[in-house]
């Protein structure tokens, strides 16, 4: 029951939403320490890169939610980088002024190979 990181992975993968299997997956309302328990109540979603493009897209243990995902075209990006020393988020800030931040609980260091293959 649920999606672990690779169960995410293999989906993402099968249905073209992810190069290379590389994706991150977080917790909108957990934080720190205590992040584990907070992601079976709070929003989830999964970071991936399609292309030139951060995907960003919500899921719940039963399903990933395509249609509520959205891409940040590397043109649009100004910054990406992860932040913080036991829990990490994603801080992503865009050309026009937008910043957006999305805590990362797995897939971390595939999470840095994405920034780094789109330059950040």
């Amino acid at each position: 029951m649920g999606y672990s990181l690779n169960k995410l992975k293999q989906e993402l993968v099968t249905k073209g939403y992810a190069d290379e299997g590389l994706v991150a997956w977080g917790n909108s309302a957990a934080g720190g320490l205590f992040g584990a328990i907070g992601a079976a109540f709070g929003p989830m979603h999964v970071v991936c890169k399609k292309g030139e493009a951060l995907l960003v897209i919500p899921f719940t243990n039963k399903e990933i939610l395509y249609s509520k995902g959205f891409a940040i075209q590397k043109q649009n990006i100004a910054s990406a980088e992860l932040k913080g020393l036991l829990s990490k988020k994603l801080v992503v800030k865009t050309k026009a002024g937008k910043k957006l931040e999305y805590p990362i609980m797995q897939g971390v260091s595939d999470l840095k190979t994405i920034l780094q293959e789109l330059g950040f």
